[in-house]
């Protein structure tokens, strides 16, 4: 499958105008087209203007669309090309090669009482090839409940994850007092009930 980014709108239409548009589908609050073009599948999404958000989109595209089994996460400072890419995916068998930051999601669902907080952390053994999976969003508040979206980077070496392989583990803590207002009760939450990626929604603060 192709991925297809569009920073504009006004980039995205005349494209999708040569396209057999098969899918809208709503996901991670944006809109992805599952379309073909001469015999190929492709999906297409209006990322945005701007490098985060062309990684985000980028990242739910591979979440959601492409991977089946196993991806590598390289460094950082990794240059990838697309023989580079052509030639991880063959030797080590693995379904995309990506640099720099991913996001990832846990299959469990998680319902915390307003009385029970909860921290994750990543597993020692992928903290011993320099491999975090999660960069300042640890902390779970009381009475959230969701999936728990994680920010994945490699800072040595190329790391391959598999699906459903363990990557972290959550430490839950009971509280003095349950809180006032729960997580997803409250006013300002922003990624209470999320089921998969959820991308950033810092814009909502502005």
């Amino acid at each position: 499958m192709i991925g297809i980014l569009c920073a504009m709108r006004e980039e995205l239409e005349p494209i999708l105008e040569y396209m057999k548009v098969k899918e809208r589908l709503n996901h991670a609050n944006n809109i992805y087209y599952l379309a073909e073009f001469e015999g190929k599948d492709i999906v297409l999404a209006y990322s945005k203007i701007g490098k985060v958000n062309a990684a985000m989109t980028a990242t739910v595209m591979i979440e959601k669309f492409k991977i089946k089994n196993s991806i590598m996460v390289c460094p950082l400072y990794h240059k990838l090309d697309d023989e580079d890419i052509e030639y991880y995916k063959e030797k080590y068998k693995v379904d995309a090669v990506v640099s720099g930051g991913l996001l990832g999601t846990t299959n469990e669902y998680i319902k915390l009482p307003n009385d029970v907080c909860a921290q994750y952390q990543g597993r020692s053994s992928f903290g011993r090839v320099f491999l975090q999976s999660h960069q300042t969003a640890g902390w779970i508040d009381a009475g959230f409940m969701g999936k728990i979206t994680l920010e994945i980077v490699a800072y040595d070496k190329p790391v391959i994850l598999y699906k459903n392989q363990r990557i972290g583990q959550l430490i839950f803590s009971k509280t003095i007092s349950p809180a006032t207002v729960g997580y997803c009760d409250r006013a300002s939450s922003k990624y209470g009930g999320q089921n998969s990626v959820m991308p950033s929604l810092l814009y909502r603060e502005v």
